[in-house]
């Protein structure tokens, strides 16, 4: 930070002093306290804006990397979906949703054709019932005709009389045997019936299993495929241009970077202000009271005399290379090296 050092001027002269003192000197110890105080706070002025806009820079710097960070956790989460079984990709969601989708319209096409080929094994079972009914109806038929024939008999034996018993027997026995298989086919007719009528319903359900129309669903399958892929293209462009931005983010991070080390020659300037000000001093000091602050009869050894009032090499090198100008015999290891334009190794120029 820039400090003001004491003016001899801002301390009052006693009357004798300021007697001794030649009005043209004062004039010019006058006009080099002015400019000496204009220096200094014009300094603390360009120090002071240069430092809050390196704090400035400094804070843009760290949102711009903030936002870096957080447009990378945004291509993460976009990128991503959480479930019980952890973490996937959204391509691995849509290859899974893609395959499942794919399977089940299989699946359900193989089921359509399965009841297909079952409505037709049931359509042929029916007409197989239907020639058992055919036969239950011819063993009606024919029982019908035994019971005529054992009726027939049963009356024949009455009217032959003692010699016909044994026929009549025969032909009781023969009338309850026609019966019971009458009872038999009936059961049969009345379960075959049944099965008969399930098995048409049946046949019909699968009819309609089978008739449905299979391509409505693909035409879906396929739409939501198309979706998929246009909601996968989605999210990879918005990961690109989320990675662009990132990317940008930083980039902005990183030159604002670079312009926060550029502004740093406020304090160089800084420091130059502060030593242009011990020159102007040790000046106002010799001009104000030269008995008490006098310099060589030499002058450049009063050169020589007043840059040793200076801490910073710069400012020493450019008394010596004003003094070299107008003819004043400078020392060789007074001369800065020409191809140096940086402060020397021992300056103290503390940067922020």
């Amino acid at each position: 930070m820039l400090q003001k050092t004491p003016i001899l001027l801002h301390q009052p002269l006693s009357d004798d002093d300021a007697a001794a003192v030649p009005a043209p000197h004062k004039a010019v110890a006058i006009a080099l306290h002015a400019s000496d105080d204009l220096l200094q706070e014009h300094a603390r002025i360009v120090e002071a804006s240069a430092l809050d806009l390196s704090n400035s820079f400094k804070s843009l710097a760290e949102a711009a990397s903030q936002q870096g960070h957080s447009l990378e956790e945004l291509i993460q989460t976009i990128s991503h979906l959480q479930h019980d079984k952890g973490e996937i990709s959204l391509d691995e969601f849509v290859t899974m949703m893609s395959g499942q989708i794919s399977t089940t319209i299989e699946k359900i096409v193989g089921i359509s054709a399965n009841a297909m080929i079952l409505a037709f094994a049931m359509e042929s079972a029916t007409e197989k019932l239907a020639g058992v009914e055919r036969f239950l109806d011819r063993v009606h038929l024919i029982n019908r005709q035994t019971r005529m024939l054992a009726l027939n008999a049963t009356i024949e034996a009455a009217r032959a009389g003692d010699a016909g018993k044994g026929f009549s027997v025969v032909a009781s026995e023969v009338k309850q045997l026609s019966g019971e298989i009458g009872k038999i086919a009936n059961e049969m007719g009345d379960q075959i019936g049944a099965v008969a009528t399930q098995l048409h319903q049946s046949q019909g359900t699968l009819a309609e299993v089978a008739g449905i129309d299979m391509s409505a669903n693909i035409m879906v399958k396929q739409e939501l495929e198309q979706l998929m892929q246009a909601l996968l293209n989605q999210s990879q462009r918005v990961s690109q241009i989320v990675k662009e931005s990132s990317a940008a983010a930083h980039g902005i991070s990183q030159q604002i970077g670079h312009i926060t080390v550029g502004m740093q020659f406020q304090d160089r300037n800084t420091q130059v202000a502060q030593n242009v000000g011990l020159l102007l001093q040790a000046v106002q000091r010799f001009l104000l009271n030269p008995h008490d602050n006098p310099l060589p009869p030499d002058a450049m050894a009063s050169v020589q005399a007043l840059a040793d009032v200076l801490t910073l090499s710069v400012v020493r090198d450019k008394m010596y290379e004003t003094a070299e100008a107008a003819g004043l015999p400078v020392p060789a290891h007074l001369r800065a090296p020409k191809h140096e334009d940086k402060p020397a190794k021992g300056d103290d120029i503390e940067l922020f």
